[in-house]
């Protein structure tokens, strides 16, 4: 393939490659202006830029292959079957396996949440993004996790990809470089030899190409400020506008947030204050064998949600360690009694 082909020229010679024409277009903003006649141009183009092979190095991402181009989703099916297959099951949900513990304290954030995101409103020009923020541990990702995995939502939404921010070794120093590549990589897109200053134009326009038509959600998990993602997302990335697709952002940082989405688009998770709440998520890890281990105390309650601020992986956290140090001391009881029965019996 040549350096022309790969930047997307066909071979013309003195033809714009259609990356370049897509940027100075400020990105097309609709389907129907994909359709318009250049979208069959644009398919060549995602042809020659893709490998037909998910990227399996991708762990902390999750999506599964969506491209509109029934030929390229064919190939990548019959000749990646067992790679797309463990791509789909990760998609399903972003808990660990077997928990089944209730987000307690989130009902009313859970249910505004999505109604938000699957709101039928379309703008033409703007990307619906959501910023959730918050201190440390206060229930962000979980908070996302909950919309993620909700029925109503994996109805309405495909693709749907998880992102987590924080790099890993092995990827690409830039960073927008190494998100780009993070979520194609979900989508099963694996574009190699891209000239350095031709690489970040060519992976959005990429990444345009696989999402324009559909309803994505996009979960941007932990942007920390050493990220440097300080540009609004509708004027970035390579998102594509009036689609009703969604990008939800977790951060610490709010300032970082609004930027990205908007200071109307904020959502503050504040630390619970519900002693019962807290007593739930603590109580949820100490019984998660279902054993019964606890009485229901108020001045235990109480107590937690002074030890534990408020936040709900302080609560997770505690409740780990108790149902540890539990199980403990019933094995070593139940290794005593073992014991006892092994011994002779004295003769009187």
């Amino acid at each position: 393939m040549t350096t022309e082909q790969q930047n997307g020229n066909g071979g013309d010679e003195g033809e714009e490659p259609l990356y370049k024409k897509f940027l100075d277009q400020k990105y097309p903003s609709t389907p129907a202006q994909e359709n318009s006649g250049r979208h069959g141009s644009n398919l060549d183009i995602l042809k020659r830029l893709r490998k037909s092979s998910p990227d399996p190095s991708h762990q902390n991402c999750n999506g599964r292959d969506s491209t509109g181009d029934q030929a390229i989703q064919g190939t990548l099916l019959n000749n990646q079957a067992a790679s797309i297959g463990r791509v789909d099951r990760k998609v399903s949900s972003r808990k660990a396996a077997g928990d089944e513990s209730k987000a307690h304290g989130f009902d009313y954030e859970i249910l505004w949440l999505e109604r938000q995101l699957l709101k039928p409103e379309i703008n033409k020009d703007q990307i619906k993004a959501f910023g959730i923020v918050g201190i440390a541990g206060v229930g962000k990702t979980r908070l996302c996790q909950e919309i993620f995995d909700s029925p109503e939502v994996k109805k309405q939404f495909l693709p749907r990809i998880w992102v987590s921010m924080a790099w890993k070794p092995g990827e690409d120093d830039n960073p927008k470089v190494a998100f780009l590549e993070r979520i194609l990589g979900c989508l099963g897109v694996v574009i190699n030899d891209i000239p350095g200053d031709e690489k970040i134009a060519v992976l959005e326009y990429t990444l345009h190409l696989e999402l324009i038509g559909k309803r994505y959600l996009i979960v941007l998990d932990d942007v920390r400020e050493e990220d440097k993602f300080r540009e609004k997302l509708e004027n970035c990335y390579g998102f594509p506008k009036g689609v009703e697709g969604a990008v939800l952002v977790t951060s610490r940082s709010e300032g970082l947030a609004k930027e990205m989405v908007g200071e109307e688009n904020l959502h503050r998770v504040l630390p619970l204050s519900d002693m019962n709440h807290c007593w739930g998520i603590y109580k949820d890890m100490v019984e998660i064998d279902k054993t019964p281990r606890l009485p229901d105390s108020d001045e235990l309650k109480e107590e937690l949600l002074r030890k534990c601020n408020g936040l709900p992986l302080a609560a997770k956290l505690m409740g780990q360690i108790k149902f540890r140090e539990l199980r403990q001391r019933q094995q070593q009881q139940q290794q005593q009694r073992q014991e006892q029965q092994q011994q002779p019996p004295v003769n009187g």
